[in-house]
């Protein structure tokens, strides 16, 4: 196993993510002056059941950015901050080495083209 390292998140500026799949936003000074403690982020899973698993990509997160809440996938958080910046999810596929999108592990995501370029 690999020691776990973490980087600021591509384009989520509070927010670090690690390279096990693990996020959390460093203490702050909220628009009110009060302080805000280092948290980490618990991963939400879209459903529960075969039927849920088979449609999701894997466990999102409820994050604030720019004072508006965004629901943002982790292995797409993990994809950007480590693999690829130029990572967009219009072009790009997120596949996982064991199949299981729960595992957010820097070694389990692979990002592949949608399109092949001739």
């Amino acid at each position: 196993m690999t020691e776990e390292v973490w980087k600021k998140a591509v384009g989520y500026p509070p927010y670090y993510v690690s390279s096990s799949g693990r996020v959390k936003r460093l203490p702050y000074i909220d628009q009110s002056g009060r302080r805000r403690p280092e948290i980490h982020l618990k991963p939400v899973h879209m459903g529960t059941g075969a039927r849920f698993y088979r449609k999701s990509r894997g466990p999102y997160l409820s994050i604030t950015v720019d004072g508006r809440c965004k629901r943002v996938l982790l292995s797409e958080m993990v994809a950007k901050t480590f693999i690829d910046e130029s990572y967009d999810k219009a072009v790009h596929d997120l596949r996982f080495r064991d199949t299981d999108p729960s595992n957010c592990t820097v070694d389990n995501i692979v990002i592949v083209p949608l399109f092949a370029v001739p």
